[in-house]
């Protein structure tokens, strides 16, 4: 029976999560919870266009930081799995891609945040000749990215209707208890604050997701009948109300979580690798499960699956555009000058931390 879980592929990068996601809703950024200018020292925020090199800036900061012995934090583009948009350093700065569709602005000018602007370094006479092409692209692109919502809303519509299927069989007082036990094992937590990342995407080169960290102790959650999201919702409802501090990492989709991340005890409960130790679903479902609710959640797995890779399909034409605006971009674009701009760049953050 199709999963939830199934089909995505896995980043080869060391990104934890996604910076945003295309959601059925529209595209959804996290730069409120990973780039919040009252938690961190400083917010950097990159302006240009595409092609002009923000995330090969991104990478080249966060490696001489890292060259430097500092910690950090990658967080990836949730329409292009090769790009990146956000890197946080030491949890105290932050450098992000702040242009369409995750717009960022200072909320503290010069206080907290900065812009770097990469946009001085294009030739805009070079580009004047190219404004309708990139005006015709962008309205393409724009064209896609809607019949990708479009199709992530019907998926999110069926799903929905598998989660309620699944709250039928699903023996939620068991599952409690069996979570409360888990709890207790953990040892003490010190009380803090949770927060939800994006850890799937759906992009213009396919369906991705990041890699679990495979670190600590891992329980890995199957998904029978489609019950590992409701087991899963479950752990981070409690966890949340007992205030214990954990990172739930979710897919594109209303009230679907993959991982809950606890950091400060080393556990790892997800239904999205296999060597784990197991926590077996079928626990926790009813014995008198009716033939006729397993063919309907298995109908609606096969749907949900049909409509996101639909979605992908859709952003695979934004792609053509989207990479096309960026051929037109990167001839006009002086590097060498950004090359040098970034130095000084990367110098005032090394002397920040």
């Amino acid at each position: 029976m199709k999963s939830i879980y199934d089909n995505w592929l896995a980043v080869e990068t060391g990104a934890d999560y996604f910076a945003g996601a295309n959601t059925p809703s529209g595209f959804q950024s996290s730069y409120d919870t990973i780039a919040d200018e009252s938690r961190l020292d400083r917010v950097y925020i990159i302006k240009g266009g595409s092609g002009t090199g923000k995330s090969t800036l991104l990478y080249s900061i966060a490696a001489a930081a890292e060259n430097r012995g500092s910690t950090c934090e990658y967080y990836l583009c949730g329409s292009d799995p090769d790009s990146l948009d956000c890197v946080v350093i030491d949890r105290k700065i932050a450098v992000l891609d702040g242009t369409s569709p995750h717009v960022r602005e200072m909320h503290c000018p010069g206080a907290s945040s900065a812009i770097i602007d990469v946009s001085r370094f294009w030739d805009s006479a070079k580009l004047e000749p190219h404004r309708d092409e990139i005006a015709a692209h962008s309205a393409m692109k724009q064209a896609a990215y809607a019949s990708c919502y479009r199709w992530l809303a019907a998926a999110d519509e069926v799903h929905r209707e598998r989660l309620a299927l699944a709250e039928i069989l699903f023996n939620r007082p068991k599952a409690e208890a069996f979570i409360g036990r888990l709890i207790a094992k953990l040892g003490k937590t010190e009380p803090g604050e949770s927060r939800t990342l994006w850890s799937h995407a759906v992009t213009m080169k396919g369906r991705w997701h990041t890699r679990v960290k495979e670190s600590g102790r891992i329980f890995t959650v199957n998904d029978s009948l489609g019950t590992a999201p409701v087991f899963l919702a479950l752990l981070d409802r409690i966890l949340t109300e007992r205030k214990i501090p954990h990172t739930t990492a979710v897919l594109p989709l209303t009230d679907t979580p993959a991982t809950i991340v606890l950091d400060s005890v080393g556990v790892t409960v997800t239904a999205c690798v296999k060597n784990g130790s197991p926590i077996n679903m079928t626990r926790f479902i009813r014995d008198d499960v009716p033939a006729n609710l397993r063919g309907r959640i298995r109908l609606t797995g096969e749907i949900t699956q049909s409509c996101l890779n639909a979605a992908a399909d859709s952003l695979k034409e934004a792609a053509d555009h989207h990479f096309a605006v960026e051929q037109i971009y990167k001839p006009v674009m002086d590097f060498k000058s950004l090359s040098r701009y970034g130095g000084t760049v990367t110098k005032e953050i090394l002397a920040r931390l």
